[in-house]
């Protein structure tokens, strides 16, 4: 990822405290237990687990990351070809 770089407003490591949350994203049903490290959701349970959390960047900071990874796979599946 040295290659890369992403220009985040008054960013760099140290100031944001980006809390890590592990997840599991399944299509359709998911099993009933509960894990100690990750949380298992459904598709449709995605949205209001992620709203439920204060944001950690602007939507203008949310934006560039996506554009972001979207621009790093565009280049790959050039690559690819």
């Amino acid at each position: 990822m040295s290659n890369y770089h992403l220009r985040l407003d008054r960013h760099h490591w140290g100031d944001k405290k980006i809390s890590i949350k592990n997840l599991i994203v399944m299509t359709n049903t998911k099993p009933q237990e509960e894990f100690q490290y990750v949380k298992v959701l459904t598709l449709n349970e995605l949205l209001g687990y992620i709203n439920y959390f204060k944001p950690t960047f602007s939507i203008n900071e949310t934006q560039k990351i996506a554009d972001f990874i979207l621009g790093i796979n565009e280049q790959k599946v050039i690559e690819t070809k």
